[in-house]
């Protein structure tokens, strides 16, 4: 992407800065300091994520893609007839079954791929990882972060999640934990 004149992923936040058009990470922090919080998940080179934190809900896209228990009975994961059903199922059991990813993961083997400096996938990335693997590192310690700010007391009551549906901040730090607890081999849970 950067050899057809595309930015790094930290200029791509529309914050209007004096008509010029994109700013900064730290331009769109101070445009919005106050009313919401964002968090960049540094090192996620496939989704570039940003989760952002407003009137203690939590919004989140690309990180956790299973919902919790509770969710994946509302939603009637296993026994729902309609073509949203099929639709997620089949995305389910082809990329993030455990059969698919032996080690586990609630992860499509994609994003793993993406991280791997060794693969052809992780040069689709607007951002390729670093050669010595130590993105996963900065991940890792970047989540740490993120999850150590939500459990605070009065920080966020509900957390939503594009894949997963809605939970509680503790159910998406578990399904974190589970989902990327491996980056680094320590828990992001502090």
């Amino acid at each position: 992407c950067k050899l057809v004149g595309m930015r790094p992923a930290d200029y791509l936040y529309d914050v209007n800065k004096d008509g010029t058009g994109r700013g900064t990470m730290k331009d769109a922090k101070e445009a919005l300091k106050g009313r919401v919080e964002l968090f960049h998940v540094d090192g996620d080179n496939c989704t570039q994520a940003l989760m952002i934190l407003a009137h203690k809900h939590l919004f989140e896209v690309d990180l956790v893609y299973t919902p919790s228990e509770e969710g994946m009975k509302e939603i009637e994961f296993e026994t729902g007839k309609t073509a949203s059903h099929s639709k997620f199922r089949m995305f389910y059991y082809c990329n993030i079954s455990p059969k698919i990813e032996p080690l586990g993961y609630e992860l499509p083997i994609y994003r793993c791929w993406f991280l791997d400096p060794t693969t052809v996938f992780s040069r689709l990335g607007q951002d390729v990882p670093k050669s010595d693997g130590s993105g996963c590192d900065d991940m890792a310690n970047s989540l740490r972060h993120i999850l150590k700010a939500i459990r605070e007391p009065g920080v966020c009551e509900r957390v939503h999640c594009v894949h997963a549906l809605s939970m509680n901040p503790d159910e998406f730090c578990e399904k974190v934990e589970n989902t990327w607890g491996w980056l680094d081999g320590k828990s992001l849970i502090e």
